[in-house]
C-alpha cells in the first residue's frame, strides 16, 4: 500500500552501479543527500547500494516508492549498455519505455554535435527512452531535466551533476525541521545505559542516539544525540538525562542545531 505523502515526509534513497560495490569508486551522493533531506525536514528511512541490474532496480524502487513519501535514485542513465535506471523504473510501475520528443528536443541542445545517423544521436536516442508517463523536471540553471515518475526522482550518478539537479528542485523535498540537540559525558556507555532508557521511555517522541568517542587525552567520552521535531521537548529530554547522570558524570557540553549553550 502506497504511503500517504501527506504525512510527515520520509524518503529512500536507492545508489545504482557495480562500480560502487565493487569498490571501484566511493559512493559521494548517498552522504550528501542524507544531510541534504534531513536539513530540509525529511527523515531519510533507507540508503541502499544495488547493482546495474534491471530486475533488481525494479524491486528495489517498487518496494521503496509504496514505503516513503520520496524516492531518489543515482546512477545508471547514460547511453552505455549498463545504464539501465530508466528500465529498471519503467518495469517497476510495469510501464513501457517510450521515446520522450521533448527529453530529445533538451538532449539535443546538451549535445549539439549529435549529428543524424552518428554515434551520439544513437547514444541521445537511447538517452530519450523514458518510462511512459514520466515528469521532466526542468529549471533555468539545467540543461537536461530531472526525471520524475510517480514519486521516484531518477538522478545521474556523477556527483558534480547529481548535486546540481538536486539542488534546483530541492523546494519539492520539505517537511518540518528537525531539532537536535547534543550532549557530551565523561563516562562509558555502560555506566549511563539505565538513565538513558529511563529519559528514552519518558520521551518517546525524541529519538536518541548515543556515540561513543574516541580520544587519547580522555578515555571515556560518550556524545548523546537528542533529535525531533518539537524543541521544546528535545531540550527536556537532553535536559532530564543530564539530571539523571549529572551525580555521577561530567556534563562538559550542549549543542542545538549546531550553537553551543550554556547549561
Amino acid at each position: 500500500m502506497r504511503v500517504d505523502i501527506a504525512m510527515e515526509p520520509t524518503a529512500s534513497i536507492v545508489i545504482i552501479g557495480d562500480e560502487i560495490l565493487s569498490g571501484q569508486t566511493s559512493d559521494a551522493n548517498g552522504p550528501f543527500l542524507v544531510r541534504a533531506l534531513f536539513d530540509r525536514g525529511v527523515s531519510v528511512r533507507e540508503l541502499c547500494t544495488i547493482p546495474d541490474e534491471v530486475d533488481t532496480i525494479a524491486r528495489a524502487v517498487r518496494r521503496c516508492a509504496a514505503e516513503t513519501s520520496f524516492v531518489l535514485t543515482t546512477g545508471g542513465v547514460g547511453p552505455t549498455h549498463d545504464d539501465v535506471t530508466m528500465e529498471g523504473v519503467a518495469r517497476a510501475f510495469s510501464r513501457p519505455l517510450v521515446e520522450s520528443n521533448d527529453m530529445l528536443l533538451y538532449l539535443r541542445r546538451a549535445m549539439p554535435d549529435a549529428t543524424e545517423g552518428g554515434d551520439r544521436h544513437a547514444s541521445m536516442r537511447r538517452m530519450a527512452l523514458l518510462p511512459d508517463g514520466a515528469e521532466l523536471l526542468l529549471e533555468d540553471v539545467l540543461f537536461v531535466p530531472v526525471i520524475r515518475v510517480e514519486n521516484v526522482y531518477v538522478f545521474p550518478g556523477v556527483p558534480t551533476l547529481m548535486q546540481k539537479k538536486f539542488l534546483a528542485i530541492a523546494d519539492r523535498f520539505q517537511g518540518g525541521l528537525f531539532v537536535v540537540a547534543k550532549t557530551r559525558v565523561t563516562l562509558p556507555e555502560s555506566a549511563f545505559a539505565h538513565w538513558l532508557t529511563e529519559t528514552a521511555t519518558l520521551f518517546g517522541d525524541v529519538h536518541i542516539g548515543s556515540y561513543p568517542v574516541f580520544r587519547h587525552d580522555c578515555p571515556y567520552q560518550v556524545e548523546l544525540v537528542f533529535q525531533g521535531r518539537n524543541r521544546a521537548r528535545v531540550v527536556d529530554a537532553a535536559t532530564d538525562f543530564e539530571r539523571r547522570v549529572g551525580g555521577e558524570g561530567v556534563v562538559y557540553s550542549r549543542s542545538i542545531d549546531g550553537k553551543d549553550t550554556v547549561l
